[in-house]
């Protein structure tokens, strides 16, 4: 499952990211909980492509990210990973 968490309302965001971290397994919480800047959006998206090595669920994050920063290359490789994660 992919969200995408936008919008102004840093709290409402916070409160849904911590919500999602609480979901994750805590012994595995070093190896599905990811944060990246908003100019490491291709590591960020790498990392999302990848499938969790504990089968759970896995979280990343782009810090200050809006939509209308990214180019076709990544809003391609957005809607590809959305199909890809919708097939499970």
């Amino acid at each position: 499952m992919i969200v995408l968490l936008t919008g102004d309302d840093q709290h409402a965001i916070q409160e849904q990211l911590n919500q999602y971290k609480a979901e994750i397994d805590a012994q595995w919480l070093t190896l599905c909980y990811h944060r990246f800047p908003a100019d490491h959006l291709d590591r960020a998206i790498s990392v999302a492509r990848t499938r969790s090595l504990t089968g759970g669920k896995k979280l990343v994050i782009v810090e200050n990210c809006h939509l209308k920063q990214w180019g076709d290359t990544e809003l391609s490789t957005l809607q590809q990973l959305v199909q890809v994660w919708s097939l499970d």
